[in-house]
């Protein structure tokens, strides 16, 4: 059966805001909202940018997956899902009858 992973890097966003749904049809949505800074000391001048703001991200899911079995794990600014496929549908064997005409007789087999 097997699970699709997927990882996503949110450095500077917070565990607290972090959303994931997983929509009809196999839509995967994370959202998230973050502020963080960075800094850079050069020669003669300090770089500090701020940056806040939301993230969203949208990705199409091949297969069916278990929704009720789908797990998040945030951890060290990665967004980890695992989402369980869902079993595979089975192949459905069907007989196929031939009819076969000799002299002015028919005749039905089966295969």
């Amino acid at each position: 059966m097997g699970a699709i992973q997927r990882n996503g890097e949110l450095e500077g966003y917070y565990r607290q805001v972090i959303r994931g749904q997983l929509r009809p049809g196999s839509a995967l949505v994370a959202q998230a909202w973050g502020m963080g800074t960075a800094h850079r000391k050069e020669d003669n001048y300090l770089y500090k940018e701020r940056r806040y703001g939301t993230f969203s991200r949208s990705v199409l899911i091949p297969v069916k997956v278990k929704s009720d079995k789908t797990e998040a794990v945030f951890e060290a600014g990665v967004l980890t899902l695992t989402l369980p496929k869902a079993e595979e549908v089975k192949l459905k064997q069907i007989k196929v009858k031939t009819k076969q005409i000799a002299g002015s007789k028919k005749t039905e087999t089966a295969s």
